[in-house]
């Protein structure tokens, strides 16, 4: 029976989150914090050493529940050359999903030398496998072996930009191996297809300041999702908060504190879609940040 239950689950969750399904929703640090995290045009964008660190959980209330960890460091060598490391881990009960990824990107000036038009590219590796310890039953099943025996992959991401001051116009194409092989968009049902965001800082009475961002995302297999929220910044940006509506009826609230400008705490929770509230809990997240200014 217990062998049964075993090849059942791997069949079944292989061919249902061979991406694993934290991927749907990314990081809610991403959108204000460390937008490299999804967009390899965004590295050493402010010309500064950027490390980040950021891992959240999901439902946890249920065993083997998703677990999401990463860490990022960028830096711009110059105000037109940026460079970016990531390395990106889930987990979902005994699947196990690591991404190592390396990043260029070109920030172009443009005529008033504040606006820029930004490129990047990410290129690494991905490796899926199943955690032997974790399954229950047999774990010398042929299934399981087959799966961890596939080779680890190579994966590339291709993002562009627009900033200024206050307006950033941003779009990203990840998992850009699934255009030339074809198996990997059939064995996958969440795999991010584009991520697409326009945001504006804005001055606002008794703020810093306001920043709307609205964010749309396509995912294979799913509905497209927007996302649409705003930061609020306080006391000389000492204080933020963060507030994203997913049009899946989930909510991100987010609340960040900075330190002597270079370190920043935020702590994130996401609220279940409906149709899960009243099966499981949101997810919580914490994410640092350390930035090191270039002296002049």
């Amino acid at each position: 029976m217990k062998k049964t239950f075993s090849l059942f689950m791997v069949i079944g969750l292989t061919a249902l989150c061979a991406p694993v399904h934290a991927q749907l929703n990314p990081l809610g640090s991403t959108y204000y914090q460390n937008e490299y995290l999804y967009n390899p045009a965004m590295a050493g964008i402010d010309n500064n050493l950027k490390l980040n660190a950021a891992v959240r959980a999901q439902w946890t209330n249920i065993e083997g529940a998703p677990l999401s960890q990463a860490l990022t460091a960028d830096y711009g060598f110059s105000t037109k050359v940026g460079l970016g490391l990531m390395l990106h881990s889930e987990q979902l009960g005994v699947f196990q999903r690591s991404r190592a990824m390396l990043s260029y990107a070109y920030h172009l000036p443009l005529n008033d030398e504040v606006s820029k038009l930004n490129f990047g590219l990410s290129m690494g590796l991905m490796h899926k496998w199943i955690d032997h310890a974790k399954v229950i039953g047999d774990d010398s099943d042929e299934n399981i072996n087959t799966f961890n025996n596939r080779p680890t992959s190579l994966d590339f991401d291709f993002g562009v930009a627009y900033t200024n001051e206050k307006l950033t116009i941003q779009g990203a194409v990840p998992n850009l191996p699934r255009i030339f092989n074809r198996d990997i968009a059939r064995n996958a049902v969440d795999l991010p297809l584009l991520f697409s965001a326009i945001s504006y800082k804005a001055e606002l009475s008794g703020l810093d300041y306001i920043e709307p961002k609205v964010a749309f995302r396509k995912v294979q297999h799913f509905n497209s999702i927007w996302d649409i929220g705003a930061r609020f910044s306080f006391s000389n940006e000492r204080l933020g908060l963060d507030a994203i509506y997913r049009s899946t009826k989930s909510l991100i609230v987010g609340l960040g504190t900075t330190y002597k400008e270079s370190l920043s705490i935020q702590v994130l929770f996401t609220s279940n879609p409906s149709q899960m509230s009243s099966h499981a809990s949101g997810e919580f997240e914490l994410a640092l940040k350390y930035s090191i200014k270039k002296k002049n």
